[in-house]
């Protein structure tokens, strides 16, 4: 019996022993087990990787380090509403999205010329971005998307005018328009450099684009190329007219051109695209008027090369006939003198 008990305490103390001890230990042991590095869940961060309005890649941890570059999977992430520090400066910002603008994704949209269309590119392209979502599980492309406002200016009534889709240049940038008369110093110098001096009537306009720093510009041609139009004068001839870029010590440049008509008035432009700007030239290679004292070469002359031909009520025509029957008659009568001398001298015989 004392035994019994004896053997009833040594199990009622080994029960106590593990309640209070082993187990406990071991539940510490295994929870620290647990928490070891090469036990725990790796953490699901991802990367955010920025790319321009183009596709090219930004280095933002450089550009601006304001800027996540990382994002927990678990709580997602709300992105910047601010245009990143010092890039594209006049531009307005339009946010993060999933692509780059396309160059062949375009619309239309009203140009300067009364019922002319211009092309731009398609803004709206592909979705806006402003979060990402908890849950996301693998790094994500956002495209930085700007534009601007369209530039349309003209002077004299659209003799001269530059027109430039949105994101061509920035906000606040201005054109000046310098159109040289015969005579100036730059009016001849730029004459002096057009390659073809076929033509017979010019004009020259030598345009310049200033942001909003007064800082001259040229196009930024991924949105497009600038257009420059000319008011075609009324002594042209527009199928003869051709719009050329000079380029001063290299060869001119022709631009790609279109005839634009004013549906009220009926005036007629020429319009061509320009990726850059230095003096244009409006040529005419239509044939002179005759002695058209506004022609470069002033009044026509004959061509040397080129026999005169008579034409109706020209005075050289009537002196041909009047020779001709002069020479006519003076035959008939050397022929009625031949045959009177010889009946004389028959009839003396």
């Amino acid at each position: 019996m004392r035994n019994t008990r004896i053997k009833r305490g040594m199990i009622l103390s080994l029960c106590v022993s593990l309640v209070l001890y082993v187990i406990p230990f071991t539940g510490v042991r295994l929870a620290m087990a647990a928490d070891t590095p090469e036990n725990l869940e790796p953490l699901a961060t991802y990367n955010i990787v920025y790319h321009d309005y183009d596709g090219t890649l930004v280095d933002m941890a450089t550009q601006d380090p304001s800027y996540p570059t990382m994002f927990d999977s678990g709580t997602g992430l709300t992105l910047p509403t601010q245009a990143p520090t010092g890039r594209m400066p006049g531009y307005d910002w339009l946010g993060f999205w999933d692509c780059p603008l396309d160059p062949k994704a375009t619309v239309e949209v009203p140009g300067l010329i009364p019922g002319s269309q211009e092309t731009s590119l398609d803004f709206t392209i592909g979705n806006k971005i402003t979060d990402i979502a908890a849950g996301t599980n693998h790094d994500v492309n956002l495209y930085l998307r700007y534009t601007s406002d369209m530039v349309m200016q003209d002077i004299n009534s659209s003799e001269y005018y530059l027109v430039g889709a949105p994101g061509v240049f920035p906000n606040g940038s201005t054109a000046i328009f310098h159109p040289w008369a015969p005579g100036t110093i730059e009016y001849e110098q730029v004459l002096a450099e057009i390659d073809n001096q076929d033509f017979t009537d010019l004009r020259i306009v030598e345009i310049v684009i200033i942001n909003a720093q007064s800082h001259f510009i040229q196009p930024v041609t991924f949105f497009g190329d600038a257009l420059v139009g000319f008011k075609i004068p009324d002594d042209f001839s527009a199928d003869d007219s051709v719009l050329i870029r000079v380029v001063f010590n290299y060869p001119d440049i022709t631009l790609l051109s279109s005839i634009l008509v004013d549906p009220t008035t009926g005036t007629m432009f020429i319009q061509g695209s320009t990726d850059h700007f230095s003096p244009f030239a409006l040529l005419d290679f239509s044939d002179d008027p005759p002695d058209d004292p506004n022609g470069p070469d002033g009044p026509d002359e004959p061509d040397p090369a080129k026999p005169e031909i008579p034409q109706t009520g020209d005075n050289s025509g009537q002196s041909i006939l009047l020779a001709l029957w002069i020479l006519l008659a003076g035959s008939i009568v050397t022929i009625q003198g031949l045959r009177r001398i010889k009946s004389s001298f028959l009839h003396n015989r």
